[in-house]
Parts: structure tokens; sequence; C-alpha cells
């Protein structure tokens, strides 16, 4: 079962698009998936992926502000 699904219409290809942080916040994998191609192709052609993050020595968790919540909640 996959964390996050994404579907990319034609005008989104070459955006960076936002995922859900809390699904990634210990990533040492990633596996892609393309289940289709854009406007019914033969073959899919892929020629780069750029990721952005920040890797956890970097990251200071004092800086997040909460948006949901109370403090100490799932924890």
């Amino acid at each position: 079962m996959a964390d996050q699904e994404i579907e990319l219409s034609a005008e989104q290809l070459g955006e960076r698009l936002e995922l859900k942080f809390v699904k990634f916040q210990n990533v040492d994998r990633l596996t892609l998936f393309i289940h289709a191609n854009q406007g019914a192709e033969d073959s899919t052609a892929l020629s780069g992926i750029k990721l952005w993050g920040a890797g956890l020595a970097q990251t200071n968790m004092a800086d997040f502000k909460r948006v949901a919540g109370s403090a100490g909640e799932g924890e």
C-alpha cells in the first residue's frame, strides 16, 4: 500500500509538488511506480526526478509550528 499517491496532469509535469511531511520524516528508501502514461502513450520516458529535503541532523524540530492537536498528543 502506498503512503501517498499522486496523479499528475500534463500541466504539472516539471513543477515542484509538496508531499505529506508526516509520511516522509524517516525515509531511507523510496519507490516510484508509474501506473499509466500521459495521454494514452505506449511507453513512459522519465528524464529526471528532483527531491528536496533536509537531513535529520540539520532539522531543528523546535522550529516547527503546531498546526493541529494539543501538546503531547500522539506521543
